[in-house]
């Protein structure tokens, strides 16, 4: 059975399903003696620079010398420490490694032309609309896709002596504040609207037609405007967004099938696309609204909602129950309760076993008016042996008798191919406050 490694970092809290729905696809069509794992983060998201760094900690749990392939999308990843350490990881694995959605060294690459994707969009704005003046905003410097797209733009301007200068472009970043922000620093700039506004994705161009419109401006009456990416809020939105669609699955699809083809002694290229569909919609001029089926995706809405709910619900009771618990023993007897919700055919909580030294220090520390010392606990990377606190198989909580955990395998090995792990962390200073503040 060959094992893959998926490193991830979340949006924020948010994880992108469209990776392993797309490696998963093509292990299944192949019907491949293959598993994935996941080790996914959400290392960008606190304030708290302490949280991010135990949930970036998920990256050393995994020894990549016992997988045969690897896969990343790194591009959420805050910290260019925890980047570079999870790039020289990889290098040094000598495995092969498939990079989503951005270019690095020695690895294969897999993604969109972004460089290709926004040129056409530029082209079209000027071609066709013979717009002259523009605003670009974009993403961080530092980021692989915003730089691309940019750099198609300003080479297109070059090539066509069209001006833009740097108090033309906003550099923020890939979310709603961004657009805003940057709205109202290139208009504090300029004092009026360019010919078009060209953003680096959905989210920016939404934010910047409610920004231009608190000032009285529509999109595309006084200006026009381009995202990217086709979210549900450029089909949707009033007007429909002209932007550039893309199916994420279409990468790590690419990116599994990469993996398939090494193993087998094939000849890849280092360079692999998917396809991108530009779509010309109101907002630039073009079209006539949105072509998407709006009762189906209000249906989904209230769907995900009713769903959210109760999710929440099941969440809060098991949390209430958590609270009257006076060891992490009791509190794994609360946790079935949420885990259909979830929908996984098993769950397991593994711990550093120096929690229940951590606990009986807490509990003399509360009557000494003193803070337990965290010392023992691993900052860097994990235990090589830990201890296996809980686990739920096949609807039914296991009887452990605390089984001892040493690395990932062999107790996470599976002899049914297609399946996936889900590895995240539960980092000690949320995870412990409950078990300590309520003894």
């Amino acid at each position: 059975m060959r094992k893959v490694a998926l490193i991830t970092d979340g949006w924020r809290r948010l994880f992108t399903y469209a990776w392993p729905a797309g490696i998963l696809q093509r292990i299944k069509e192949r019907d491949e003696e293959v598993n994935l794992y996941i080790f996914n983060s959400t290392g960008n998201w606190s304030r708290d620079a302490g949280y991010n760094r135990a949930e970036y900690n998920i990256f050393n749990l995994p020894d990549l010398s016992e997988f045969d392939g690897i896969i990343l999308e790194l591009n959420n990843i805050s910290s260019p420490a925890v980047l570079a350490e999870v790039i020289h990881k990889a290098k040094q694995s000598h495995l092969p490694v498939v990079s989503i959605a951005n270019e690095l060294e020695d690895f294969y690459y897999v993604g969109i032309d972004n460089y290709s994707a926004m040129k056409q969009v530029i082209a079209h704005m000027h071609e066709v609309h013979n717009c002259k003046k523009f605003w670009l905003l974009v993403g961080a410097d530092s980021n692989y896709e915003s730089s691309c797209r940019l750099q198609g733009m300003l080479d297109y301007a070059k090539e066509h002596k069209i001006k833009i200068d740097k108090n033309d472009i906003w550099y923020g970043s890939f979310d709603y504040k961004s657009g805003l922000e940057g709205y109202r620093h290139l208009w504090d700039t300029h004092k009026e609207l360019p010919d078009a506004i060209i953003c680096i994705n959905d989210n920016v161009a939404v934010a910047v037609c409610e920004a231009a419109a608190q000032m009285g401006f529509t999109a595309p009456k006084d200006f026009r405007i381009t995202g990217f990416d086709n979210f549900d809020k450029a089909g949707f939105y009033t007007p429909s967004i002209t932007t550039v669609g893309h199916i994420r699955e279409e990468a790590a699809y690419k990116g599994m099938d990469i993996l398939l083809k090494i193993w087998a002694g094939e000849s890849v290229p280092r360079y692999n696309f998917t396809n991108t569909e530009m779509l010309w919609q109101e907002s630039c001029g073009c079209g006539k609204g949105s072509s998407r089926d709006a009762r189906a995706h209000l249906k989904d809405q209230i769907m995900y909602s009713v769903e959210s709910e109760e999710f929440d619900e099941e969440v809060l009771s098991m949390e209430a129950e958590m609270m009257q618990c006076n060891t992490v023993e009791e509190m794994m007897y609360c946790i079935p309760q949420c885990i259909p919700s979830l929908k996984c055919d098993a769950m397991y909580l593994v711990l550093d076993d120096h929690l229940n030294a951590y606990k009986k220090e807490t509990e003399k520390s509360i009557h000494l008016d003193a803070t337990p010392s965290d010392e023992g606990f691993s900052l860097h990377g994990y235990p090589r042996q830990m201890q296996m606190t809980f686990a739920y198989e096949r609807d039914q909580r296991l009887d452990l008798d605390r089984q001892e955990v040493d690395g990932i395998f062999p107790t996470f090995d599976y002899p049914k191919p297609g399946q996936d792990f889900f590895v995240p962390a539960v980092t000690f200073r949320r995870a412990y406050r409950w078990l300590c503040s309520y003894p």
